[in-house]
């Protein structure tokens, strides 16, 4: 399923910058690697992490990307740092991802509300499945008092705190291959007050990975706006049709006895010409553009179509 969900990516009108996994595919200790990302997960002793970040290899050049992690395996935050973020005066930008499972009660789960919602002055994305039910994102389901004694505690966060719910109410996230259990909305995420002005779209467009849960899409505005030229592929330069004409590129010798200034404008001229011809014969690397999908939330759970890698977390559908 990981590979599935990653290969989608090559359809999609825009391919996300950061994939928020929710129970990662953990194989001897070491996630699944795809080229283009470059993948983050929390490590905590004698547990597999239950989150991971993949993230977009041109927006590393472009930023400074710093996962923080608390010494919890089922919540982590990716900060997003740079210059003008947004086009504002805007420094940093949080992610949060989290996966949260029943606790010691049929309402108490194991990620507590204040841990996901936090007081933040900046941009904050919360994604992530909580394995509760409410009304604001399942309007149309019959919800138990159960169900809602287990969810109130976090929209009653969000909405002290000012977080905006993103998902389109009534639009399932959870679709059960198996049994007799209705689908749902389990996968939710929640925008900071910050945040909500960059906010443009909510989606499951993406192709099915497999899973009972399905890939969701977050485009927000760019958070990089003025965007640097691309970046050369210098691994995949064409070598053999290149090797030939440094050797025939004729470069004179400087004057016998140059002023500083001469021979430096001797040596940039003639390094200028080399760089144009290794740059003729390098293809670039993807670039990343302008209204692209910031943030892809996907729960892989791995085991239910890969049961040699890891055993079923318990889960709340």
């Amino acid at each position: 399923m990981f590979l599935f969900l990653f290969n989608s990516f090559a359809s999609a009108k825009s391919p996300p910058l950061i994939v928020c996994l929710q129970d990662p595919p953990v194989w001897t200790n070491r996630q699944p690697s795809h080229s283009g990302f470059t993948s983050f997960a929390p490590s905590a002793a004698s547990r597999r992490p239950r989150v991971a970040f993949y993230v977009f290899r041109s927006l590393i050049e472009m930023a400074t990307i710093t996962p923080i992690f608390t010494g919890r395996s089922d919540i982590s935050t990716l900060e997003i740092t740079a210059p003008s973020l947004f086009g504002t005066t805007v420094e940093r930008f949080h992610i949060i991802n989290c996966y949260s499972v029943w606790g010691k009660s049929i309402t108490e789960r194991t990620v507590a509300p204040a841990l996901t919602l936090p007081l933040s002055p900046f941009p904050t994305l919360l994604v992530g499945d909580f394995n509760i039910h409410h009304w604001s994102a399942d309007p149309l389901r019959k919800h138990n008092s159960s169900q809602l004694k287990a969810s109130f505690p976090y929209f009653s966060r969000a909405a002290e705190h000012g977080y905006t719910l993103l998902n389109t109410p009534g639009v399932h996230t959870r679709f059960p291959l198996q049994g007799s259990s209705r689908s749902s909305v389990l996968d939710l995420a929640f925008a900071s007050p910050a945040l909500v002005p960059f906010f443009q779209e909510w989606a499951t467009d993406l192709p099915s990975t497999g899973s009972d849960d399905v890939p969701i899409s977050i485009r927000l505005e760019h958070p990089i706006t003025s965007l640097p030229p691309p970046a050369l592929n210098w691994v995949r330069m064409d070598w053999p049709n290149l090797e030939p004409q440094p050797k025939e590129t004729k470069i004179p010798p400087p004057l016998a006895l140059p002023t500083r200034h001469a021979f430096e404008e001797w040596f940039d001229f003639h390094l200028r010409t080399l760089i144009e011809l290794l740059k003729t014969h390098t293809p670039s690397l993807p670039t990343v553009h302008q209204g692209q999908t910031v943030v892809v939330l996907a729960v892989i759970d791995p085991s239910e179509r890969v049961p040699f890698i890891l055993s079923k977390g318990p889960h709340l559908r």
